[in-house]
């Protein structure tokens, strides 16, 4: 909220585009009012910051680390940590290693079966296909003395013929 700069009660903006103070009846422009409360807001910002140095300065108490200093400290208590607990850390990196190699070890597995199973899909389909001709081929060469120029041949569609072989294949 807004405060009159005289004295310091909240302001109520108008329909002029003006602050009025309901206190001492003042009017103020924008600009003004905005000026005075960065200005203030400034000085209470200055204020917390010195209290916050004296704090951090007084002696008796560490000062504040830069971020180098605060990458250097924690990469020095990394190593310590690794150097205490090294064989720990081996154990487990060693342990992990092992699950890595499972899961991979699995998912070759499924993936071969997968893959064999669709070239063995493939493999039928080729053979059903060669048959498929072969057996067109059977039809037309005993059909050859039907054929005349006058009548067209009707020749059985490839789903017949398809069921035919199903048939044979069954008995």
């Amino acid at each position: 909220m807004k405060n009159c700069p005289n004295c310091n009660y909240e302001l109520v903006l108008l329909p002029r585009r003006k602050y009025k103070c309901s206190l001492c009846s003042k009017l103020y422009l924008p600009k003004q009012v905005e000026s005075y409360n960065f200005r203030n807001w400034n000085k209470k910002q200055k204020e917390n910051d010195m209290h916050n140095l004296k704090l951090a300065t007084k002696p008796g108490r560490p000062r504040l680390l830069t971020d180098e200093e605060r990458k250097i400290r924690s990469n020095e208590q990394a190593q310590r940590y690794y150097y205490k607990n090294k064989s720990k850390i081996i154990q487990k990196q060693i342990e992990h290693r092992k699950d890595n190699r499972e899961q991979h070890n699995n998912y070759v597995q499924k993936w071969r079966q997968r893959t064999l199973e669709k070239r063995r899909i493939q493999w039928q389909m080729q053979n059903f296909r060669r048959r498929l001709k072969q057996l067109a081929l059977q039809h037309l060469k005993f059909n050859k003395d039907k054929t005349s120029k006058t009548k067209i041949n009707f020749y059985p569609p490839t789903i017949s013929l398809a069921q035919l072989l199903i048939f044979k294949k069954n008995l």
